[in-house]
């Protein structure tokens, strides 16, 4: 019953017709024998998984001992509660069973020593962002002599968008005049808002909600802030189309983030 995945239009736009497989929760089997049903009719070589709960399937139909090969995608790792700790625990133990492992960053090839060289290091691309049939407009964000900061990110806990309100007030207590464009949503939204009004800050933070026309974004701010806390990043992909759209980036020392951002004139590393 939800919104068709955006995946779904993107895959028919480069004339791939994609296998769509419902998952009606958390202990739906049906998935598991789509899926195998799917892999039966397709026979590829290979099969790619991303995330614990498609890398929980496959892990499952290896078992069978099937002709085709399991590379495995680790992208890092969100500690929102418990049950998503649990969750990442089990990952890692299912994805040191596939034939290969890529992850993002040399912290992350660590986490899988005991696979040797089967774990590779493969960064992610700078995509080209579409072009939206309708460009959005944010230049109403924008206000003669104040700089705009843009943070692109899921509003949780491991994103640290709360820092970045927190660096916003740092800033207006030293009477640097900045404003702030968060572009996401996420469980955290309601805290969010209430510590920018605490702070005085509520006509300088904007949530903008989840955005489509990134791009028309992008061309509006100053610069990107990715204040993500340790551990919760494989390779930003915001980091990516910041840079490949020629804004400077603050970012936190996580993950691949000092592999990628080397360069000074691009932006400024600090700890997290």
């Amino acid at each position: 019953g939800r919104e068709a995945s955006p995946f779904i239009a993107y895959l028919r736009s480069l004339g791939i017709e994609p296998v769509v497989i419902a998952e009606r929760g958390a202990a739906d089997f049906g998935a598991l024998r789509g899926l195998a049903a799917a892999l039966r009719e397709i026979a590829p070589h290979i099969v790619q998984s991303h995330g614990y709960r498609p890398t929980g399937l496959v892990s499952l139909l290896r078992l069978g001992r099937p002709s085709w090969r399991w590379i495995g995608f680790f992208h890092g790792a969100t500690r929102q509660d418990l049950k998503d700790r649990v969750y990442n625990r089990l990952n890692l133990l299912m994805l040191a069973r596939a034939e290969r492992l890529v992850v993002l960053s040399e912290e992350h090839r660590g986490w899988f020593a005991g696979m040797g060289d089967r774990v590779r290091i493969i960064h992610n691309a700078v995509l080209s962002l579409p072009p939206p049939p309708h460009p959005a407009d944010f230049t109403t964000l924008r206000k003669p002599g104040t700089a705009l900061i843009g943070v692109v990110a899921r509003l949780s806990h491991e994103k640290g968008v709360d820092l970045a309100i927190a660096a916003l007030a740092l800033l207006r207590s030293r009477d640097q005049e900045a404003a702030l464009a968060i572009a996401g949503d996420g469980p955290e939204e309601a805290a969010l808002s209430r510590q920018a009004e605490a702070a005085g800050l509520a006509d300088r933070v904007h949530f903008l909600g989840r955005v489509a026309d990134v791009g028309s974004l992008y061309r509006t701010l100053d610069c990107v802030m990715i204040p993500s806390r340790d551990g919760a990043e494989g390779l930003p992909n915001v980091l990516l189309e910041a840079i490949s759209a020629g804004l400077p980036v603050v970012a936190t020392r996580v993950a691949a983030v000092p592999e990628v951002l080397v360069d000074e004139a691009a932006g400024l590393v600090v700890p997290p």
